[in-house]
């Protein structure tokens, strides 16, 4: 079977490398973008795997899926030789005391939306302390089946597996697609036996109210901080986090605006940014700033993902901010249609 892949951001480098290694050898991806992904918004996401935290908004369905995807990092990572990029120690919750009500309602729709009934006790400073040394609040919480991957690398580490086993076609824009299994692609038609449409906001045409959602991040280096977990800043309105990475550095993060822009990060978002990082810990004070980034995530109208599917054509699309988060659960879900005809997330499929 020859399956075109349009799209090699996160979700069409997970998808071809599940149907790599089910058999499914006969593989073109194709993507306008250079073969480094620059301009793909996994290569500046944070990788965060928070599907406790995220459940609050997203609800019962991110959460279920993302929980699953943990696991499956786990067995991809270990597949490409990459565990090391997987850190799966939990992440911390800080919440300023003025904020006491709505971080019980947090929790409680956390319990309520994973059906899991947990009391997340409130640590104190030594409990804190005795998890991330360098932190010193009052108010924090402990969330242990949540993690992290290092998004870049763990983008790099998927095209070195996939350069020399499939067809990847770079900088090569798709200008139109049908459902029959057509495609053009720099004014030349092709056909092909499936096609799986992992475009984002490049696939408008087939999903009409697709929107893009801004991000913006600021990567540091630290030499004066020393924090193994994610760390996330309550606030009822938005929540500022800090992933680390390898070697003290870091990626402050968690703007969202509602704008397709892929112009330069704000003075406004980068103070925001700055100034909450210093509050967690005064050690980013002298932090060097390595980049200042941004890109827009493909979302649609509920803020949750969609498989559509028709003929010859399957479209996988809104992951939102979840990208890393959701992107496995999705890939063994078309997988599993693929191989047994079967849906487990009924939802997500039009």
């Amino acid at each position: 079977m020859a399956i075109a892949i349009l799209g090699s951001g996160l979700m069409g480098r997970i998808m071809a490398i599940r149907l790599f290694e089910n058999g499914f050898t006969d593989l073109t991806l194709i993507d306008k973008d250079d073969i480094d992904c620059s301009k793909s918004p996994a290569m500046i996401a944070a990788g965060m795997l928070a599907c406790l935290n995220e459940s609050v908004m997203g609800g019962k369905l991110i959460y279920q899926l993302g929980k699953d995807s943990i696991k499956l990092w786990r067995k991809y990572l270990f597949n490409l030789g990459a565990s090391h990029l997987l850190n799966d120690m939990g992440s911390i919750l800080i919440a300023p005391t003025k904020f006491n009500k709505e971080i019980t309602h947090h929790f409680a729709k956390i319990n309520f939306n994973t059906d899991l009934n947990v009391s997340y006790p409130l640590l104190n400073k030594t409990d804190l302390k005795n998890l991330e040394p360098e932190l010193d609040f009052k108010n924090a919480y402990f969330l242990p089946d949540e993690g992290i991957v290092n998004a870049k690398k763990v983008m790099d580490t998927m095209q070195e597996y996939l350069r020399s086993k499939i067809n990847w076609r770079f900088s090569s824009e798709v200008t139109f697609v049908n459902s029959l299994g057509h495609i053009t692609v720099k004014g030349k038609k092709e056909s092909f036996d499936l096609i799986i449409d992992c475009r984002g906001l490049g696939s408008r045409a087939i999903y009409p109210q697709l929107r893009g959602v801004r991000g913006e991040i600021i990567k540091v280096y630290a030499k004066e901080v020393n924090i193994t977990r994610a760390v996330r800043l309550f606030h009822p309105r938005h929540n500022i986090y800090i992933v680390p990475l390898q070697e003290n550095n870091y990626i402050i993060g968690a703007t969202e605006i509602e704008a397709l822009d892929y112009s330069n990060v704000s003075i406004r978002s980068a103070l925001e940014l700055l100034t909450s990082a210093y509050y967690i810990h005064s050690g980013f004070a002298e932090a060097r700033i390595i980049s200042l980034e941004s890109s827009c995530r493909p979302t649609l109208i509920d803020n949750l993902p969609q498989i559509k599917i028709e003929d010859k054509l399957i479209a996988i699309n809104g992951l939102y901010r979840h990208g890393f988060l959701l992107a496995p659960s999705i890939a063994e879900e078309v997988l599993t249609y693929l191989i047994y005809g079967k849906k487990c997330f009924s939802q997500i499929w039009n």
